[in-house]
């Protein structure tokens, strides 16, 4: 049995979308709808708290138990899969809620929006709200309108709590038919390259970072955070660089200062500045990397030989709970024999 206290959340999706981390039917149903509840477990994540723990059946066989793709409802085709897979058999609300805020996996190849287990819980997308700049701005957590990072929050030991973290989530529903930008119904080759960028800088007072950006093995994803980016400093800089130019020279003075402008372009605040934004992007970027490369989530992974204590396991962690059991799992035998 294999125990991590570290979980790559990049890696269980890969997992996930390659249907190598599988749902066996014998779960409970999906619970975890409330959008609140959801938003806590996003910003436990995102200040870096423990969030829990799976439990990871391995098996050499894909066909031993009619099993689901996370967050579908109707049972995967056995017969395309092949290779050994785990059975995720604690740990579904958690999984299915970060597997949808932080990618895009759960509605790759969806034959309908009716397939999903929950359609209304899980048409949602999640953003950081960063406060677009004014000249009396209060301080945030990420130091953005000061362009000065919280760097000790890139160690091991960050200090931010849950709460300070929940009021700069925005979460978006969105409907299959909609033209927006993050509709993830909606084809890459129908939606023009700058279009998320711009629906991420149209807010009046912030800036929106897409979660669902994060944790996504899409090369093409890249392309569209670079973009988010430059639009987003290309705005927040201009606005800094307007209110420079009408300020009086102590002001300017103050503002080069603040923001460690360089020297040598003293004439061009705009362009002084630019590599402060650069540095600090870089380090809120880090942060946010660690936050799903590193989550506190414990892994528990039980080999095929030992089914029998995976099973200990699950009522020791479901302890007052409705507990798996041995016919739980013969149920799910028989259901993979009547869909063959």
């Amino acid at each position: 049995m294999e125990n991590k206290n570290i979980s790559d959340l990049t890696e269980l999706i890969k997992q996930i979308e390659a249907n190598e981390i599988l749902l066996p039917d014998f779960q409970r149903e999906f619970v975890w709808k409330d959008v609140d509840q959801q938003k806590q477990l996003i910003s436990s994540v995102l200040a870096r708290m423990p969030v829990g723990s799976i439990l990871l059946l391995q098996s050499s066989n894909p066909k031993e138990f009619s099993s689901k793709a996370l967050g579908r409802k109707q049972p995967i085709n056995t017969d395309t899969l092949g290779g050994n897979v785990e059975y995720l058999l604690d740990g579904q609300q958690r999984m299915t809620v970060l597997t949808n805020v932080f990618s895009n996996a759960i509605f790759q190849g969806l034959p309908s929006v009716n397939d999903l287990v929950a359609p209304v819980a899980l048409k949602r997308r999640f953003f950081i709200k960063l406060p677009k700049w004014k000249p009396n701005g209060d301080n945030d957590i990420f130091g953005f309108y000061s362009l000065t990072f919280p760097t000790d929050n890139l160690g091991e030991n960050p200090t931010y709590l849950s709460g300070d973290i929940l009021p700069n989530l925005e979460v978006i529903e969105f409907n299959k038919n909609d033209k927006r930008a993050f509709n993830p119904f909606i084809p890459d080759e129908k939606i023009k390259p700058n279009d998320l960028a711009k629906f991420c800088v149209s807010k009046a007072d912030c800036y929106l970072i897409p979660l669902y950006l994060i944790a996504s093995n899409d090369k093409k994803n890249g392309n569209k955070k670079s973009r988010i980016k430059e639009l987003i400093k290309d705005d927040f800089l201009s606005d800094v660089n307007d209110y420079y130019n009408s300020s009086l020279q102590e002001e300017q003075e103050r503002l080069f200062k603040k923001y460690e402008g360089d020297p040598d372009e003293v004439d061009n605040f705009k362009k002084a500045i630019s590599p402060t934004f650069d540095t600090w992007w870089s380090n809120f970027e880090s942060y946010l990397t660690a936050c799903i490369t590193k989550i506190i989530m414990n892994q528990i992974v039980v080999s095929e030989a030992q089914r029998g204590r995976a099973i200990d396991i699950y009522e020791n962690l479901n302890r007052g709970g409705v507990s798996l059991s041995t016919f739980d799992l013969i149920t799910a035998k028989v259901a993979v024999n009547d869909i063959l």
